[in-house]
């Protein structure tokens, strides 16, 4: 019985620990942009997100960029006015080394977002009704996604 009060004891004192040093960023809020681009005929969004109390350090449009095979019909469908008014600068490239089929195309994407300091950022991207990519990482570095797309008529 000692035993059992004891490891109670201690559950609740880390529960404590865990919730004291914790509590700001349990409060804190992603401000979230999402361009999104159509890929033979499917819907691409790409999430980008940083801490709302952290946008204004963003210095630059959100780069977005979609690589896909030659041939591949491209759109971009959606931009944003970005973080901290920077806009957003989506481009296509073609790359001969991406395949397509009847049955799948495949893309790349890559996002940076320029800061004054690195700080917590994320990218999800979302292929139409496929399986998302969510990938986290730093203002300043690049962010990368390969998958495909299922082709609509």
């Amino acid at each position: 019985m000692l035993r059992r009060r004891r490891c109670v004891s201690v559950l609740i004192v880390a529960f404590a620990f865990f919730i004291a040093i914790s509590p700001a960023d349990a409060a804190r809020k992603w401000c979230h942009k999402d361009p999104a681009v159509r890929v033979a005929g499917t819907l691409v969004k790409v999430d980008v997100a940083v801490y709302d109390d952290q946008q204004h350090l963003v210095t630059g449009a959100i780069a977005v960029k979609f690589t896909v095979p030659p041939g591949s019909a491209t759109e971009i469908v959606m931009t944003h006015d970005g973080f901290n008014g920077q806009g957003e600068r989506v481009t296509v490239e073609y790359d001969k080394r991406l395949k397509a089929s009847s049955r799948s195309v495949q893309i790349r994407v890559l996002v940076q977002v320029p800061a004054t300091v690195r700080m917590a950022a994320q990218v999800v991207v979302t292929p139409g009704t496929a399986k998302s990519i969510a990938i986290s990482g730093r203002t300043n570095t690049e962010f990368t996604a390969t998958t495909s797309v299922a082709p609509t008529k």
